[in-house]
Order: C-alpha cells, then structure tokens, then sequence
C-alpha cells in the first residue's frame, strides 16, 4: 500500500497581517483580529467625517481637547505617545504599547473622550443618533527599519499638512531636508 507524503505548509499562507481597521471593516468576511504588539510602534487612524467646521480638530479648543485627552489617557492605560498628526479630520498617532490588554480601554477612552468633548453631547441633549467616528480605528503595526524610516516621513508630511500646507509642499520640504542631511 502507498503512503501519502505529507503536505508542505509554505510560509506565505500564514504570514500574520499588520493592519486592521478603517474601510477594511465594512464588510464581515475581512473581519480579523486586531493585530497588536508590544515589541514594535503601532500606527493609529482616527477619522471622522464630522470634524469640520466648529468640530473640526484644528480649531484651537478642539486642539487642547484632543491634547489633553491623549495625554491623560496614555498615561492611565500605559501607553507611550511617540508622535501625533492632526489634519483637520483625521488623527495620525504613532504609539507604543506596554501591555496588549490596555490597547482596548486605551481606544474606547480616548475616541469617546475626545467626540464627546468636541461634540458637547450629554445624555440630557437626547440621542446622538450620528456617529462621530467613520470607521473603526486604522492601526498598523511598524515592524522593521525600512517602515519605520516610511512612517516617520508620513508622519512629517501629515504634521506639515496640519499646520496648512499643501501635501506637495510637505513633500518638498522633505526631499530638500533629506538632501541637505546627505551632504
């Protein structure tokens, strides 16, 4: 009688995903774990469509708010904030975990804190029918220089953008800064 081989895994099939979140999310089969670590920085999306006008994150207050929010909940959760984008109406955050569990009440604290802040809501005003959120929150796990050299030039871009220049400006800011450092 003839014996079957066993069959070969190959590496490619299980190579973990470094993301999770955002329009990833909309539909149920793409619907995973959230990858998390603690080893490497994390990458963090916050959007929210509803943040113009008054509500927008770079209006002055909103921007104390959202300081203050992220400060106070880093602290409390055990969580290094290691940079942080505002572009008007998404969060670029880049973190650093010390503990896997905390991720969750981390998120939880910090997206209700800062709509609830910003949005002025309180349970007497009735339902809040509106999400303030699009999404779930984008993370990214940065593992490996070459990401985390990309990220950090993401970063820079979104920061300048924040401040209201123009994604080309920021590009060429960046390109002329890495000429200089090359000389």
């Amino acid at each position: 009688m003839h014996r079957h081989a066993q069959i070969k895994f190959q590496a490619k099939e299980f190579k973990p995903q470094l993301f999770f979140g955002g329009s990833l999310t909309t539909k149920r089969a793409h619907r995973t774990a959230r990858p998390l670590s603690t080893k490497h920085p994390i990458h963090l999306v916050l959007r929210s469509s509803r943040a113009t006008g008054e509500f927008s994150f770079w209006n002055k207050a909103n921007k104390q708010i959202i300081n203050h929010a992220l400060k106070k909940q880093a602290n409390k959760w055990g969580v290094k904030v290691i940079s942080c984008a505002n572009v008007g109406n998404h969060l670029h955050i880049m973190l650093k975990l010390s503990n896997r569990f905390s991720f969750n009440n981390f998120i939880r604290a910090l997206t209700g804190s800062i709509a609830l802040q910003i949005t002025k809501w309180n349970k007497n005003l009735g339902s809040n029918d509106d999400s303030f959120w699009d999404f779930r929150p984008y993370t990214r796990i940065v593992a490996g220089v070459r990401a985390w050299l990309t990220m950090k030039d993401y970063m820079l871009i979104n920061q300048i953008e924040g401040l209201g220049g123009t994604r080309f400006s920021a590009k060429m800011i960046l390109v002329e800064g890495s000429r200089a450092n090359s000389s």
